[in-house]
């Protein structure tokens, strides 16, 4: 089958037929599409070996008011999420250092500009690699949002849609948590 990927910020418009389905996080809200529900993602803040060594020890999350924070502006709430979950809701969220993606702002943590927040599972090979190290281990914090394959309902039962959605199900599993699909 042959698949034609476009990523974009903004949600896909499934009526307007320029795709046949999407992945989008959020929550499942239109009533003529069927949601089938991926995962739900947690976060947690990572920086690289050398930016840790340059900068010394970061003890607890209030430390971070004394460092950069990368901020990925179109989930510009996760910082916020994550901060008041653990306790540092003093710290400032903001970021100076704005990129329109987490892989954008995991690159340039691995690069030693400042402390990203990392989203499931977009950080995993980093930190296997030693790339990226986690801060606080044990403080990762789940979104209210979760990850949703979408189609049109009309269009649910194409078998061009019906193997992606399977594949993409099977592909997700490690991160996958018991729960239904969304109609």
């Amino acid at each position: 089958m042959e698949i034609h990927i476009t990523t974009s910020q903004q949600d896909a418009d499934l009526a307007k037929g320029e795709v046949d389905a999407c992945v989008l996080i959020g929550n499942p809200e239109r009533e003529n599409v069927e949601y089938t529900y991926i995962y739900q993602s947690q976060v947690y803040p990572v920086c690289s070996p050398a930016y840790l060594e340059k900068s010394g020890a970061i003890d607890s999350p209030g430390d971070l008011t004394k460092h950069t924070l990368l901020q990925v502006y179109p989930s510009q709430d996760d910082w916020s999420i994550w901060l008041h979950a653990v306790g540092a809701a003093h710290v400032n969220s903001a970021g100076y250092n704005r990129f329109d993606s987490y892989d954008h702002a995991l690159k340039m943590a691995e690069n030693g500009l400042g402390i990203a927040l990392a989203i499931e599972p977009f950080a995993k090979d980093d930190l296997a690699a030693n790339r990226l190290v986690e801060l606080f281990p044990g403080k990762r914090v789940k979104l209210p949002t979760s990850w949703y394959f979408a189609s049109l309902k009309s269009k649910q039962d194409e078998p061009k849609i019906v193997a992606l959605r399977n594949w993409l199900v099977q592909a997700s599993g490690e991160w996958r948590t018991p729960e239904a699909s969304m109609h």
